[in-house]
């Protein structure tokens, strides 16, 4: 080896903490939203929500942040994967079915789905422990990619 390869060594291990530093702003985020992401759809695939129910889940990045919500109908109580909830007509005959020509009224009803809370607190949690490891990993992966020799 002579003395310039020792000096591009050198100067590649002094800028590790930079390219680092320099890797981990630029894609955090992006890792971030796409592990929590995935553990939240296989949590609420779990408890049976519909993939309607999960293509309303968004993640936006905000500065340092992620913004996570889903809307869905129904309680909110985050205890639960399948709550049962009583649904009412606010209208007469506005709950209504037709069955071998009859028509049915609902004075109301007991249905269960997916409780959204649980779903979202359940995946964000595996999301994190698994968002640790992809990092790691990554990050291992950029510093091999771009190492000297």
């Amino acid at each position: 080896m002579n003395l310039l390869s020792f000096d591009n060594a050198a100067l590649r291990l002094d800028s590790a903490p930079f390219r680092i530093s320099e890797f981990l702003r630029k894609n955090h985020q992006k890792i971030a939203a796409d592990t929590i992401q995935r553990e939240i759809m296989f949590t609420g695939q779990a408890a049976k929500m519909t993939s309607r129910q999960l293509s309303k889940l968004t993640i936006n990045p905000t500065d340092l942040d992620l913004e996570i919500s889903i809307k869905t109908h129904g309680p909110t109580r985050g205890i639960e994967a399948r709550p049962k909830w009583k649904v009412k007509p606010i209208k007469k005959k506005s709950l209504s079915w037709v069955s071998a020509g009859n028509r049915f009224f609902s004075k109301g009803h007991f249905v269960t789905g997916a409780d959204a809370k649980y779903v979202l607190d359940v995946g964000i949690k595996r999301g994190l422990a698994k968002f640790r490891q992809e990092l790691k990993s990554r990050t291992e992966d950029f510093m091999g990619a771009t190492s000297i020799g």
